[in-house]
């Protein structure tokens, strides 16, 4: 063990890390970045971070550098295959794809110095090992928020995160990046102690060699430390046990969806309509093969079907007219999503008339009852081409009659004896950006999701985001892809089942709640800005209960703990002012039911 730890840590740390790192991001860092690996990677760079930033270290931006470009050429290189393909010319999809990846990776490396500079300016155990996942999730949240890909391009987790999946409806994905960064301070912790040993062995390892292992502060002798420092082993497994605390209710979560017939469900068939390519010999319409397929799936009882994005074009409001009365003619019964692409209206901030703009429409019995525009464009694909729609997404209670055979005053208590099922839309990108559904007055029971990808490993990336969305929000997903290998499917309430890859039509009965609970999540309430507040004030807790119990220790004259617990005052006055400033921002709040008096 000591061979391993002399060659790891003290003779070749600058050549093993680089490469450690560089094998555990090409599986972490791929289209679906996974729990685990993703940990493995960002408890290497904790660990290689406090080898190489160390205040005149040689060549230690060298060693940054060459970090950055391992980390950047993993991604890519995770990335590569669907890279190929998204753009028209090969060079262009790569250069971006380098871009994309080196600023992702920048970003991870910048938070990772700044923990490195943060410990170095506190003595408090508690602070340097918990400050570092607020920091972690936060910058990814903003980076989620402002990125044209949204979440496609973030350091977080989709798959893996069982244990925590009931976390997504009260955290949302700042949460479960939380838990991935502690999980690496944990493990980065363990794995220090372990190997590196205590600082003054590493002084002794050190005092003839001009490098440096760990960051030390040279004004205090370490003999002279203070007596009563908290021990961060013991804060270490503090984390640990909060992080299985954390999935104890996982154990005891419903994760089955409800039985499609019983006395606390609504029965609801869906489908998605995806037709075979047209023969050689089929000179048929786009519009008419899709209506062709959907009076198939109507057969077997579908209430709602979808078409997958972009389905047909219109090249004008009376073809667009056309077509709907079309679908109304042809289509008996059921609601028909029709997404389609037309010409952007000149109402439109920055169009053209060349512009067009990417849609969904709810077609009933009696013509459209629901509309929705994409949001968020894919770079360069369609950010030349299409706007972005400035409206957020809305909801439609969609009146389900009674089945066949079923008492109506069973079905509902009167006129006219129908069950509203919320539904709302959202297309393909979209789902990359956690505030999707962030302004929904309530709960959306089913949310219906045209997309279109051009390769597998997207597909699947756009699923799991869709996944995460429906989870967040407490909601259903029906993710329709007509992409050549697209991935398409039902997601949340307990489902997370992919039903069809490529084309081919289908159908799936799903038992909805009833009566339906509208009462949105804690995640779509209290927003990105209070998860990120409950995260830090998991931090003040433990900070202000170290300080209380030192200050108990030492007695209530003991001038360090003063002035510390006069910090902890001035802190909780500032955090009553943040969440004062930030109740009077929510709509229709303001001061009226003020949190803390």
């Amino acid at each position: 063990m000591s061979d391993l730890r002399t060659v790891m840590f003290i003779k070749h740390p600058t050549v093993l890390f680089p490469f450690l790192i560089s094998a555990s991001a090409l599986g972490a860092l791929g289209p679906t970045p996974s729990f685990i690996p993703l940990i493995l990677v960002l408890t290497l760079l904790r660990i290689y971070a406090r080898i190489i930033l160390v205040p005149n270290r040689p060549r230690h931006r060298r060693h940054v550098f060459v970090t950055w470009m391992c980390l950047t050429f993993a991604t890519s290189i995770a990335h590569v295959f669907p890279a190929l393909t998204a753009l028209s010319s090969i060079f262009t999809s790569l250069v971006s794809l380098c871009v994309i990846s080196a600023v992702a990776s920048a970003i991870a490396g910048t938070a990772i110095a700044l923990d490195v500079h943060l410990c170095r300016q506190t003595q408090d155990a508690w602070l340097r090992i918990s400050i570092f996942p607020v920091f972690w999730a936060g910058i990814w949240q903003v980076w989620a928020l402002n990125a044209p890909m949204g979440r496609l391009t973030a350091w977080s987790p989709v798959v893996g995160v069982h244990g925590y999946a009931w976390m997504k409806h009260i955290f949302g994905p700042c949460g479960i990046d939380w838990v991935v960064a502690v999980f690496a301070v944990v493990g980065s912790e363990i794995i220090g102690e372990w190997f590196i040993g205590p600082v003054e062995q590493l002084n002794t390892i050190h005092a003839s060699d001009e490098q440096q292992l760990v960051d030390v502060d040279h004004e205090t002798p370490i003999g002279d430390a203070p007596a009563e420092v908290p021990s961060q082993p013991r804060h270490t497994l503090y984390l640990f046990i909060l992080l299985f605390a954390f999935t104890i209710p996982s154990y005891f979560y419903e994760t089955l969806p409800l039985p499609p017939i019983s006395s606390s469900s609504t029965p609801l068939t869906v489908g998605c309509v995806l037709p075979s390519p047209p023969q050689h010999n089929d000179h048929s319409s786009t519009l008419d093969r899709f209506i062709l397929e959907s009076q198939r799936v109507v057969s077997s009882g579908a209430k709602v079907m979808l078409w997958p994005e972009g389905a047909v074009r219109f090249d004008s409001a009376d073809d667009r007219e056309e077509a709907i009365a079309k679908v109304q003619e042809k289509i008996k019964g059921p609601y028909v999503g029709i997404s389609f692409e037309e010409n952007a209206p000149a109402e439109w901030k920055g169009s053209s008339g060349r512009t067009k703009r990417i849609g969904m429409v709810l077609v009933g019995p009696n013509g459209p009852v629901f509309e929705y525009y994409k949001r968020s464009l894919v770079p360069y694909v369609e950010s030349f081409s299409f706007l972005r729609s400035p409206d957020p997404p809305t909801i439609y209670d969609l009146p389900l009659p009674p089945p066949a055979h079923t008492n109506k005053s069973d079905w509902s208590a009167g006129p006219p004896f129908s069950r509203p099922i919320p539904i709302t839309s959202s297309i393909c990108l979209d789902f990359a950006f956690p505030s999707a559904f962030a302004e929904l007055p309530s709960r959306a029971a089913l949310i219906l999701a045209p997309a279109r990808t051009w390769h597998p490993d997207v597909g699947l990336a756009m699923w799991e985001q869709a996944k995460a969305r429906a989870q967040e929000a407490g909601s259903m997903v029906l993710f329709c892809d007509g992409g050549i290998s697209g991935v398409s499917g039902i997601a949340g309430q307990g489902m997370s089942e992919v039903f069809q890859v490529g084309s081919g039509s289908w159908t799936k009965t799903i038992g909805v709640q009833w009566p339906f609970d509208e009462r949105r999540t804690t995640y779509m309430r209290i927003g990105n800005c209070g998860v990120f507040i409950a995260l830090c004030s998991l931090v003040g807790v433990g900070w202000v209960g170290e300080i209380v119990v030192r200050r108990i220790r030492r007695g209530p004259e003991d001038m360090e703990s003063q002035k510390l617990w006069h910090q902890v005052l001035d802190t909780v006055k500032s955090g009553r002012e943040m969440i004062r400033v930030w109740r009077q921002r929510q709509p229709g709040q303001g001061e009226e039911h003020p949190l803390l008096v």
